[in-house]
């Protein structure tokens, strides 16, 4: 994660909590302060306190502490009106890459993990499963970008270029999909409509 990223992530968290570190700020600083007020009040002996004068200060106190407490409340209710948010998630696997093949995210929100199994005696392939995660519901037909890399590369050469692969969204939740090639070509299939 670059440093203007961690630095923006930082910020976003401070910015959904602030309202209720605010409002803790307030029944710790305002409330203490109207209740000292109130106190010294109530203690001091030259000149005493009137009557008048020790009810207006309980009402600031008063005052200070509920309305602390409204703070309070309002905002741990604003925190969880705004994560109350519904997420959207899309799952899938491509099953069968060979181990040379890399497949790499495109998009925010990608989540990955690959998985090495052995099919036969002595040959192992590679199953690439994925989460979209969105805020927004998705749709029939919406695609997503993956960069696949045919061959793996050695150190030293220069970084090739990822083929461009779509996954479309079918309306199934856990697509199981295959790379299938035409030439040059790739593309990805629903398993059992094609294979290598």
């Amino acid at each position: 994660m670059t440093d203007s990223r961690w630095i923006g992530a930082l910020l976003e968290q401070v910015a959904q909590l602030f309202p209720l570190l605010g409002s803790l700020a307030y029944m710790l600083l305002v409330t203490r302060w109207a209740h000292a007020c109130y106190n010294r009040v109530n203690q001091r002996t030259h000149p005493p306190s009137t009557y008048e004068e020790r009810r207006e200060y309980r009402l600031y106190f008063r005052l200070a502490f509920f309305s602390g407490l409204l703070f309070v409340a309002i905002s741990i209710g604003w925190w969880i009106v705004a994560h109350r948010q519904p997420q959207y998630v899309f799952q899938g696997t491509i099953i069968g890459l060979e181990p040379s093949q890399q497949l790499v995210a495109v998009e925010e929100g990608f989540y990955h993990r690959t998985v090495r199994r052995e099919v036969e005696k002595g040959r192992v392939v590679t199953d690439y499963s994925f989460s979209i995660v969105r805020n927004t519901p998705f749709f029939s037909g919406q695609t997503f970008l993956l960069g696949l890399y045919p061959v793996a590369g050695t150190v030293g050469k220069a970084r090739p270029t990822p083929i461009e692969l779509a996954i479309a969204y079918r309306g199934v939740s856990n697509d199981r999909l295959t790379l299938w090639r035409d030439g040059e070509r790739y593309r990805l299939v629903p398993a059992g409509e094609g294979s290598q």
